[in-house]
C-alpha cells in the first residue's frame, strides 16, 4: 500500500483544490494500488483503485459500508441518493417505478427535442474563436430529466435552478474533501451563505409546484413524494434535488466530455457521422435507429470510461473488514476511485485513447468491477437507462448537426464538483456538420 501524507505540503492543497487531477495522477503513478492518504496524526483515507476491492466494499460486503456524502448530505438530506439501508430502500420504492417505467422513444424525443434546440442555439451564437457550451447542454439535460422524470421544466421550479445547484455543488465539493489544516480560500463564508439562500429558492419554487400539481390531480412521482412528505417519511426538497442532479448534472457532464473527444479526433468524428446518418437516414432518432450505431455506443462507453461523470465514491465501514489485506475498523472512510478503475493500464492499455474495441464482444470480458461508470451492486444508478439512452442520443444528434473543433489549445485542469467537469467550461468551434 502506498503511503501519502495530504495534510501538509502541496498534496493537501492540490486535493483541496483539484481532487480529480489528483485522482488521475494517482492512477498513472500507482495503477490499481491502494493509497492511504493522511491527513494528520489519527486520520486516514483509504483510496482504493482495483476491481477487486471495488466489488468487495460496493458489491459482496456492501453491507458492510455506509454511504459517504460528507457535506452533500447537508444540502440534499436523507434522500435515496444519501441513505443508506433500511431508509434507501423505502425512498426508492417512491420514485423508482416511475423512472423505470419511461417508454426508450420518449426519452429519445425529449433528448432530441431539448438537446437538439441547444445545438441550434450554439449553432446561432454570434461568431466567436470558441463557443462555451456547459450551460447548454446543463439546461437542455435538466429539461430531460424534468419532463421524463416529473413532467415539469426547469424552469417551473426555479428560474435560478442552474446558478443554485452551481453554487450547493461548488460550496459542498470543496467541504467534502476538505484537508484539515488547508488554508481555506477567501470567502468561504460567503459561499456558504449563497449555498443556503440556493437552497431556500429551490425549496420555495418546489412548494410552489406542489401546490399546482395538487390543483391538477392524478398520480406523479412529485405528488408521490409530497404525500410521503407530509407523512414524514420522506425529505421532498432532498428527493427533488438529488434526483434533478443525479439526472442533469453527470448527462451534461458526459456530454461535454463526448464533444471534447470528438474535437481532438476528426477522423473518428467523420466515421461516427457516417454511421449516425446511414442509421437515421433523413428520419429523427428513436430506440431503433439507436440500435443501429454499434460504434457510436461503443464511442459513449469510453466517453464514460475516460471521464467518469461520477469520478469518485465514498463508503464509511461499519463494522470491521478487510479489503484484501488491508484491515479496516468502523469509522475509517473509504474513497473508490472511478478514475484509477478505468486508467489501470493492465486492463485498459493506454488508458487515455479512445479506443472503440475495448467494449465490443471481441474486448477483454474480465471486466467485472472494472468499467463502472453507474456504480456497482444494489447501489447501482437507478436512472442508468434513461442516460445511456439521453447519452447516445445526444451523441447522435452533436455528430449529425455539428462539427466539433478544438479551439487554440489551453490549460487542461479539471473542477470538481460531485461530476467530473472541466475548469472553466468546455469551448469549440462549432460550425454544420457537412
Amino acid at each position: 500500500m502506498i503511503t501519502l501524507d495530504f495534510f501538509t505540503g502541496p498534496l493537501a492543497s492540490a486535493w483541496r483544490d483539484n481532487p480529480c487531477g489528483v485522482l488521475f495522477e494517482l492512477a498513472q503513478r500507482f495503477p490499481g494500488q491502494p493509497v492511504a492518504m493522511q491527513l494528520g496524526d489519527r486520520v486516514t483515507l483509504l483510496l482504493i483503485q482495483d476491481a477487486a476491492s471495488a466489488r468487495h466494499v460496493l458489491h459482496l460486503n456492501s453491507e458492510a459500508y455506509g454511504k459517504h456524502f460528507g457535506a452533500f448530505l447537508g444540502f440534499f438530506g436523507e434522500s435515496r441518493l444519501t441513505a443508506d439501508e433500511p431508509d434507501w430502500r423505502r425512498l426508492q420504492k417512491l420514485s423508482q417505478p416511475y423512472i423505470t417505467a419511461a417508454p426508450a422513444d420518449r426519452i429519445v424525443h425529449s433528448t432530441t427535442r431539448h438537446v437538439g434546440a441547444a445545438l441550434d442555439g450554439l449553432l446561432g451564437a454570434p461568431p466567436a474563436d470558441a463557443v462555451e457550451v456547459d450551460e447548454a447542454l446543463n439546461r437542455a439535460a435538466a429539461s430531460v430529466v424534468a419532463d421524463v422524470t416529473f413532467g415539469f421544466g426547469p424552469d417551473d421550479l426555479s428560474p435560478s435552478l442552474f446558478a443554485d445547484f452551481r453554487n450547493i455543488l461548488s460550496y459542498a465539493s470543496r467541504i467534502a474533501w476538505n484537508v484539515p489544516g488547508a488554508r481555506q480560500p477567501a470567502g468561504f463564508d460567503d459561499a456558504l451563505e449563497r449555498a443556503l439562500d440556493a437552497r431556500s429558492r429551490i425549496g420555495a419554487g418546489l412548494d410552489r409546484l406542489v401546490a399546482r400539481q395538487g390543483e391538477v390531480g392524478g398520480a406523479s412521482v412529485l405528488s408521490d413524494l409530497a404525500a410521503a412528505s407530509r407523512r414524514g417519511e420522506a425529505d421532498l426538497l432532498g428527493e427533488v434535488s438529488s434526483l434533478l442532479f443525479a439526472g442533469f448534472d453527470t448527462s451534461a457532464a458526459a456530454m461535454g466530455w463526448a464533444m471534447w473527444l470528438l474535437a481532438g479526433a476528426p477522423n473518428l468524428q467523420r466515421k461516427l457521422r457516417d454511421e449516425v446518418r446511414q442509421a437515421l437516414d433523413g428520419a429523427p432518432p428513436s430506440a431503433r435507429t439507436l440500435a443501429l450505431m454499434p460504434q457510436v455506443m461503443a464511442f459513449q462507453d469510453e466517453v464514460l470510461r475516460i471521464f467518469p461523470p461520477i469520478p469518485i465514491l465514498g463508503r464509511k465501514a461499519l463494522v470491521d473488514d478487510r479489503i484484501g489485506d488491508i484491515p479496516v475498523s468502523p469509522g475509517q472512510i473509504v474513497l473508490v476511485s472511478i478514475v484509477g478503475l478505468h486508467h489501470d493500464p493492465r486492463i485498459f492499455p493506454e488508458p487515455r485513447r479512445v479506443s472503440l474495441t475495448r467494449h465490443s464482444a471481441d474486448g477483454p470480458r474480465d471486466r467485472d468491477g472494472q468499467f463502472i461508470p453507474f456504480g456497482l451492486g444494489r447501489r447501482v444508478c437507478g436512472g442508468a437507462r434513461i442516460a445511456n439512452i439521453e447519452l447516445t442520443t445526444a451523441i447522435a444528434l452533436m455528430l449529425d448537426r455539428l462539427q466539433i473543433d478544438p479551439p487554440p489549445a489551453g490549460p487542461m485542469l479539471f473542477d470538481y464538483q460531485a461530476s467530473l467537469r472541466r475548469k472553466g467550461g468546455h469551448r469549440f468551434s462549432l460550425s454544420p456538420a457537412a
